[in-house]
């Protein structure tokens, strides 16, 4: 395998990639920009939804379907019509974020792990 350069964003935190092996996309975010987006890597399509704060990372829903938690709460993206709908919000310090979680079928809750920004 070699890697290779998928596009240039100039952005300073991209991060949280999250590969759908069923669907053969990458979903990854930039949190500064507040931006998510899906990378199609047989087409080399890149698609992305802005949200209005800070986004940490994404869980997977279904096809083209993720979950995205912000600073303002999480919002379902679909990147099938890249629109983006709040679903729900957890109240918690301006010095925490969510780094990653995921989302437990057989409780049907969602567990995340959480940091706190130095």
């Amino acid at each position: 395998m070699n890697p290779s350069l998928i596009f240039h964003l100039n952005s300073e935190l991209l991060e949280g990639p999250v590969f759908d092996h069923k669907e053969n996309l990458l979903y990854f975010v930039s949190i500064l920009d507040y931006l998510v987006f899906c990378y199609n890597p047989s087409s080399r399509e890149i698609l992305s939804v802005k949200l209005d704060s800070p986004v940490s990372c994404i869980f997977l829903l279904d096809r083209k379907r993720i979950m995205a938690a912000s600073k303002n709460g999480f919002f379902e993206v679909d990147f099938n019509t890249l629109q983006k709908q709040f679903s729900f919000q957890i109240d918690i310090a301006n010095s925490v974020r969510y780094n990653d979680g995921i989302k437990d079928l057989s409780l049907e809750r969602w567990d995340f792990l959480r940091s706190r920004i130095i």
